[in-house]
């Protein structure tokens, strides 16, 4: 149980943790420790950054959907 007040925050700090625990469980090491350097983490960040912005325009989509 977390000590957080905010459940907002609970649940993001969660997340990350559950994020921290599935990273290892499928590259076997922490990204602290992966070794990747500065352009590695930014291609990285980049089709992450991708990523959110496709569900984005999905959630987008959907809301304007629902109207």
């Amino acid at each position: 149980m977390s000590n957080n007040p905010c459940p907002i925050s609970a649940a993001a700090s969660a997340l990350f943790e559950a994020r921290a625990h599935t990273g290892l469980a499928k590259y076997g090491v922490t990204l602290a420790d992966a070794g990747h350097d500065a352009p590695a983490l930014l291609k990285h960040l980049a089709e992450e950054l991708a990523d959110a912005l496709v569900y984005v325009t999905a959630l987008r989509a959907a809301m304007e959907g629902s109207e």
